[in-house]
């Protein structure tokens, strides 16, 4: 009678527990910067938020959707022109 024999390859891969978690929060990056993208960025690396502008005769009004965030704490300042 022949008894089974257990051969061990060597192209095996030895189990890491961490790969999977590697491997979901590169998932969860990837899934974040496909909804922010590059346009959420401002040129000095901070997040922008998307917004509406118009222009009448004698003001600019400014329409974003800044979830959370009180109207007091918002600051609105004139970037100096190139």
């Amino acid at each position: 009678m022949t008894l089974p024999v257990r051969h061990e390859s060597s192209s095996s891969v030895r189990w890491d527990p961490w790969r999977d978690f590697e491997s979901l929060t590169g998932q969860i990056n990837q899934l974040f910067e496909s909804a922010v993208g590059q346009s959420g960025l401002a040129t000095g690396g901070g997040w922008a938020p998307a917004v509406d502008v118009e222009e009448t005769e004698d003001v600019y009004v400014v329409e974003a959707e800044l979830p959370g965030v009180r109207r007091d704490d918002v600051q609105v300042e004139r970037a100096a022109a190139s």
